[in-house]
């Protein structure tokens, strides 16, 4: 079963990150990760156009709710999260269907 790993590099335990959450999927090959920049969404795309969004602390493994989204029938080549005005955060999923756009209010 594949699964992702997020390591803090500001965390050292003798010279090693720590690792600050684990997340397994089973739906799919996942093809990409996205991380926004204050830690609080996580997306992992896969390789049939899904998306699964974690909100929530993503340092301290507390999710407080999922989102899964589906972006076309190709898989995602690359996340990237952007802090625009205030709470609201962009988020851009790229795949070979094209490039999509999701906005998020916290």
């Amino acid at each position: 079963m594949p699964e992702f790993k997020v390591w803090n590099l500001n965390k050292l335990n003798r010279s090693v990150p720590a690792c600050a959450r684990t997340t397994k999927t089973n739906i799919q090959r996942p093809t990409a990760l996205g991380v926004s920049e204050n830690g609080q969404h996580l997306a992992i795309g896969f390789e049939r156009g899904n998306l699964t969004i974690y909100f929530g602390d993503i340092s301290r493994e507390k999710t407080k709710s999922i989102k899964n989204l589906t972006f076309g029938n190709t898989a995602i080549k690359g996340i990237v999260f952007k802090q625009v005005v205030g709470k609201i955060v962009h988020m851009f999923a790229c795949s070979d269907s094209g490039v999509y756009l999701y906005t998020i209010h916290t």
